[in-house]
């Protein structure tokens, strides 16, 4: 992940925070959340944004990928939105 990208201040946080209800604030959770969607084929984007949401489930989702849903349809599913601003948002909320 871009650490320089998840640098914001107190202001920019706070704005953002109130869009993200929950988010994943532990970096070593988030980065074990991201590594296994990358192993399971989400792009590094999709893994990002996943990783930082904690109502997703993880598991769940790599399951439906496991049963042959397509790993965007899958993040579409779980109200993931695929966008670099959306992704923008949620990091600098972390």
């Amino acid at each position: 992940m871009d650490h320089e990208a998840t640098e914001r201040t107190a202001a920019e946080w706070y704005e953002l925070g109130a869009e993200v209800q929950h988010v994943v604030t532990d970096q070593a959770v988030r980065e074990w959340r991201c590594h296994s969607l990358l192993r399971a084929g989400f792009t590094e984007s999709q893994a990002e944004m996943v990783a930082t949401d904690a109502d997703i489930d993880v598991h769940w989702l790599i399951d439906l990928t496991r049963k042959g849903c397509p790993h965007r349809t899958a993040c579409r599913i779980a109200g993931v939105e695929l966008t670099r601003r959306d992704l923008t948002k949620t990091l600098a909320a972390v």
